[in-house]
């Protein structure tokens, strides 16, 4: 396998977690951009150390949706949430251990289809998820790159107009990641998908590159709206 980095477009902007009922030691977080983006850069880092493990051991495979704010001045920055993960209880497998580790009044797990588990915080919107797509059509790396398949889901004329429709944008974080060339051995898409939902869509993505695919939405500023879609391979 062939593996190199490039900067992401701007199609393949990235943003990050947050709750409701976030805080930090009782108080809510700084104002500051910087200190937001560590605090979540841990946060994130923390959730997935624990959890890895667990849904690498129920099939690798699964789709986070979180129902989010936007903070920071200008509400635009998407804050990942202290996610307590519990010890595994010995004999639990698949959905069973998913839900024991995650259990909380406000998270909803559940096998969305075979081999692939979702995981749900807060009342998340499928407004735009719910978009019907006519088909999409991959280019080699697109086919063979979670980020550049998903940038391609992003951006067909049916999520765009309704992302338009719904005044939602995505939020912006330029980040480096690894790409692999086109190599039959190696996980890849289908040429195309045809006749699908954006979400029936990136349940293709999580499933064939097998990591956590997330995806957030929060309240911004103006009536607008921001999302989030990444993935992080187990």
């Amino acid at each position: 396998m062939i593996t190199s980095f490039r900067n992401i477009n701007r199609w393949l902007l990235l943003g990050i977690i947050v709750l409701a009922r976030q805080s930090v030691n009782g108080q809510e977080p700084s104002g500051d951009r910087t200190d937001l983006w560590n605090l979540s850069v841990r946060n994130q880092d923390m959730f997935l150390h624990a959890f890895g493990p667990v849904l690498k051991a129920a099939g690798g495979a699964g789709r986070l949706y979180v129902h989010s704010r936007c903070v920071g001045a200008s509400k635009d920055v998407l804050l990942f949430p202290r996610i307590t993960v519990k010890a595994q209880a010995n004999g639990k497998t698949g959905v069973a251990a998913v839900r024991d580790v995650l259990s909380d009044k406000d998270v909803i797990v559940a096998e969305r289809r075979p081999g692939l588990i979702g995981i749900r915080i807060g009342d998340v919107s499928n407004d735009l998820l719910r978009t019907r797509i006519h088909v999409i059509k991959l280019k080699p790396m697109e086919r063979y790159n979670y980020q550049d398949a998903i940038a391609a889901i992003i951006g067909t004329t049916e999520v765009q107009a309704k992302m338009r429709e719904l005044h939602m944008e995505r939020s912006p974080r330029v980040i480096d990641y690894p790409i692999s060339s086109p190599d039959a051995k190696l996980p890849h898409l289908s040429a195309s998908m045809t006749d699908l939902t954006m979400d029936e869509a990136l349940d293709q993505v999580a499933q064939v590159f097998r990591g956590l695919l997330i995806y957030e939405v929060c309240e911004g500023q103006n009536s607008r709206r921001l999302f989030s879609v990444h993935m992080h391979e187990m």
